[in-house]
């Protein structure tokens, strides 16, 4: 059992001041006694890497936002911001390994976050979907939910 609620919000508290630092915006809201089933450091390393992204591949003075949610018997786990986002046809392809686009070639990594965030979600039983935040990108993680 993982306590989402409680993970996530430790998280967002630790990354306040990396994200101060970078000189962006950073905000969460999180609903209470939202827990799945699954490897507590696994589902913290998927967020972390998706925080980590939101982070790098946005200009300085971005806006930073987590919400996790319910959504049914499904917990969502959102970070989006409003950076350059994705293009759409870019989606599906920035999920496999040693995958970079264009824009993020100057920046710092490897290609392999994403598809590391799939394949943990995936031993979740779980989903990675992209989205427009009109501007930025969402991306979120959805986890089947364990009944309280």
């Amino acid at each position: 059992r993982v306590d989402l609620t409680a993970l996530v919000t430790e998280l967002c508290e630790m990354y306040v001041p990396a994200i101060d630092d970078s000189v962006r915006r950073f905000s969460w809201v999180v609903q209470p006694n939202i827990a799945i089933e699954g490897d507590r450091e696994l589902v913290a390393q998927a967020f972390i890497n998706l925080v980590n992204n939101a982070q790098v591949h946005t200009p300085t003075d971005s806006a930073i936002h987590v919400q996790l949610t319910e959504d049914g018997d499904d917990a969502r786990l959102a970070v989006s911001d409003n950076g350059p986002g994705v293009p759409p046809k870019d989606r599906e392809r920035i999920v496999k390994r040693f995958t970079r686009l264009e824009t993020s070639r100057s920046s710092p990594g490897h290609g392999l976050g994403l598809n590391l965030v799939t394949a943990i979600v995936s031993v979740h039983r779980g989903r990675l979907l992209f989205d427009d935040n009109a501007p930025g990108l969402v991306a979120t993680l959805i986890f089947p939910k364990i009944a309280e």
